[in-house]
This record gives C-alpha cells, structure tokens and sequence, in this order.
C-alpha cells in the first residue's frame, strides 16, 4: 500500500495540480521521430510547418518564396544559415535575379528580400545593389535602390531621389499583393484588416501614387478607393481621384 487516497491525489497529481495554476500546464519533450511525424500531419492538412534549416543549401528563387510566412525570428535564423553557404555576392546576385517578374508571386518574394538583403553589409554585395539600382529590370532595380536608401548614409550609395521612387514602387507592389490574384474583394478585404497596421506614410502619398509606374496602379487606387468608402471617405475620395489619374495617365 502507498498510503495515496482514491481519486489520484499525490506528488504527480499535486504537481499537476499547481502546473494548471501557474498557468503552464503540462509539457513533453518530442523526440526527432515525433517532431517528424508532427510536421508531416501539419502539412497534410495544409498548414505551414517549415523545418529550421531545410532552405540552406536551396537556390535565392525558392528561399524566397519557402520564407513566405516565417515567423521573424525564424525567417533570422534560416537566412544565416543560408548565408552560410554562398559568398555575400553570390547571394546578392541570386536574390535580385528572383525579384524580376509580374503577379503576386513575385511581389511576395520582392517583400521578403528586401529584408534578406538588409542583411548584406560586404562592399562586393553592395557593389552588385548599385549595379541592379542602375539597370532597366523592373523588380530587381525597386529593391536595390530601396536596400541601398534604407542604409546609413545611403547618398553615398543611391541617389535620394531613386530611392524614394523605389520606395513608392515597392508601396504599390506591396498593396497588389493584397490582391492574391487580382480578385478585388481579396484586395479589399486584406486592406481593411490591416487597416490599423497600415504605414500613416500612405495618407501623405496617396496624391503622388498615380504617377507609380507599376503595372497594378491603378487597379491598386480603384479597388481601395472603393474599399475605404465607409472607413474613411476623404481618403477614399483621394484614392479614387488618384486612380482616375493613372488610368489617364495609361
């Protein structure tokens, strides 16, 4: 006999007992087999569930596109580990070679590299940045000229005024994203659910987007400026009156 009373109660049962009060509750450690087998469920029913480490050795195209909802930290991680295995030039070159390209897609993974390449600091990396901020692709030359204006004394590697045109390209591009496919309910309903984390910079730029030369404009303005009507119809007029400007201006 253990001298423990029906109902369970004991040291384990104590213990469990002041684990739900403190609010931790029961924890256990899986082992590799387990973490496999727990990913290999999470993904079968569709949900993200990237391994820490599988994207070091891929190319720059699909790193891009397998960072597409890390976590910060994770997304920190995965690319030092990429770095690793390639000079900062190679990765430099790779990065900005994805970033060309029309849709969704590729505005997603231009999303993403501008934050990989923040993290390029080697003079022969920034040499291939100012080479692409001074070509003709549409993608590769936005994001070059906008890591490079985002660096300490960024003058001396980018021209102001490049940079900050950069900067609206890449505000348009970001929006489109929203779109998904260029459905404008995807468009809008993203938009509104992001409202309160939106930039306050796009109320002061709303009158200069129409003169963004990307393909999504003004598609972009039209589809906010209806969306906006019952959050805020000042802006939504000025998104409207900007759109009526791109598609003149096309």
């Amino acid at each position: 006999m253990s001298g423990q009373e029906p109902g369970g109660s004991g040291p384990s049962s104590a213990a469990s007992d002041r684990s739900r009060e403190d609010g931790r509750g029961d924890r256990m450690r899986l082992t590799p087999l387990g973490r496999y087998g727990l990913r290999a469920y999470l993904m079968e029913w569709g949900m993200p569930a990237p391994l820490l480490g599988e994207l070091a050795e891929a190319d720059a195209d699909t790193l891009l596109q397998g960072l597409v909802g890390y976590f910060p930290e994770e997304m920190r991680r995965e690319v030092e580990g990429w770095l690793e295995h390639r000079t900062a030039a190679d990765a430099a070159v790779g990065l900005l070679d994805a970033c060309a390209g029309d849709g969704p897609k590729a505005a997603a993974k231009r999303a993403v590299a501008q934050l990989v390449l923040a993290e390029l600091d080697d003079p022969r990396a920034l040499r291939v940045l100012r080479k692409a901020a001074d070509s003709d692709v549409e993608g590769c030359r936005q994001v070059a000229a906008a890591a490079l204006g985002a660096r300490p004394g960024a003058e001396a590697h980018v021209d102001p005024a490049r940079a900050e045109e950069a900067g609206l390209w890449l505000l348009v591009d970001g929006l489109s994203l929203l779109a998904g496919a260029g459905e404008s309910e995807e468009l809008v309903r993203g938009f509104l659910e992001n409202w309160n984390t939106v930039p306050k910079a796009l109320e002061g730029r709303v009158d200069d987007l129409w003169r963004v030369k990307h393909p999504a404009t003004a598609q972009v303005l039209a589809e906010l400026g209806e969306g906006l009507r019952s959050v805020d119809k000042r802006l939504a007029k000025r998104m409207r009156t900007a759109a009526n400007k791109a598609h003149s201006r096309r």
